[in-house]
C-alpha cells in the first residue's frame, strides 16, 4: 500500500463469513486492526458472472488450498 495506496484486497468464498470457522475470526480480526480497513472487501458466495469480472480486473489471484495431498 506504500506504492499503491490505490489498491483494494478482496476476499471471496462463501466461507469467508462463516464466523463459525477460526480462521474466519482471525480474518475479521486482523481486518479491524489495519490502517484501511475500507480497502479489504469480503464478499460470500459471488456468481460466475462476478466472478469473471472480479478476476478480469484483478492485479493478482491467491488461490490456497485447505489440503494438499499430492494424488499420494
Amino acid at each position: 500500500w506504500k506504492e499503491h495506496p490505490e489498491v483494494y484486497v478482496v476476499y471471496a468464498g462463501k466461507e469467508i463469513l462463516d464466523t463459525r470457522i477460526p480462521e474466519t475470526r482471525k480474518l475479521q480480526t486482523a481486518i479491524k486492526q489495519t490502517d484501511r480497513p475500507s480497502q479489504i472487501l469480503c464478499y460470500g458466495f459471488i456468481s460466475d458472472d462476478e466472478l469473471m469480472w472480479a478476476l478480469t480486473h484483478a492485479g493478482a489471484l491467491v488461490f490456497p488450498s485447505s489440503y494438499e495431498g499430492f494424488g499420494l
